[in-house]
């Protein structure tokens, strides 16, 4: 019994020590709790604030509302026929569209009139340039007829022709050229070898129309053809296609 005793006072320490912590909780909650319920009447007070404010306003503006409906219904009373003037406003966008319209097309006419103008100047111009065209072509067939051509040579209009072959304003290629040149030296050299320059000018066709050159004076051509990496000269006397 007496070494029970010993532990009592201790026991009984903590047994207080628990209760008071209990106790000291459930004071604190309680305490929060009495501040919570403070705050929730408190917001409650400004709720029930707001929402009279809100009513308030409500009211003042339902009863503007229905002094503006009075009014209006005044108003419509007293308010003339506004038919015609829908009709006024009808006509008046149609003829601000057709206003529009004729003055889009005036501009348009305008600028037509502008560039007509101008192209009638260019016409002008263009008929004196073919008038003075047309008289340097007669002064030129003038000068013609009591010209003394070169045999073979023939000039109609704006081209000329020797010998069947013909040049023009536009195109004189160097390869027709060259076998003018060919049919002269053909026709000028005595020998029977006649050189006429390098063969590169000349494409297939008008290869075939120096060889009928050549055929034709009894000449033998010799063209002359350069060849990549070759370190020799070679004569080459037969061509075959």
């Amino acid at each position: 019994v007496e070494t029970r005793l010993e532990y009592v006072p201790e026991e009984m320490y903590e047994i207080q020590k628990e209760a008071q912590d209990d106790i000291t909780e459930n004071e604190n909650e309680i305490k929060r709790l009495q501040e919570r319920i403070e705050a929730l009447k408190q917001k409650n007070v400004e709720i029930r604030s707001n929402a009279d404010h809100k009513l308030k306003e409500i009211h003042e503006g339902e009863v503007k509302l229905k002094e503006k409906l009075s009014n209006l219904n005044e108003s419509l009373e007293t308010m003339p026929d506004v038919t015609m003037f829908n009709e006024y406003e009808a006509q008046l966008k149609e003829a601000s569209v057709f206003r529009d319209k004729a003055l889009e097309a005036k501009s348009k006419i305008e600028a037509y009139e502008k560039h007509r103008k101008s192209i009638d100047e260019k016409y002008k111009e263009q008929e004196a340039l073919d008038k003075s065209i047309a008289e340097l072509r007669e002064r030129k067939k003038e000068i013609l007829k009591s010209s003394r051509l070169p045999k073979g040579l023939t000039i109609e209009n704006d081209e000329f022709s020797w010998n069947d072959f013909k040049f023009t304003d536009t195109q004189i290629s160097k390869s027709s050229a060259l076998l003018v040149i060919s049919e002269i030296l053909c026709n000028v050299v005595e020998s029977k070898i006649v050189y006429l320059g390098e063969k590169a000018l000349f494409d297939k066709d008008r290869f075939k129309q120096l060889v009928k050159i050549a055929e034709k004076y009894g000449k033998i051509p010799v063209l002359e053809q350069v060849i990549d990496n070759q370190t020799e000269l070679k004569v080459i006397t037969e061509l075959y296609e």
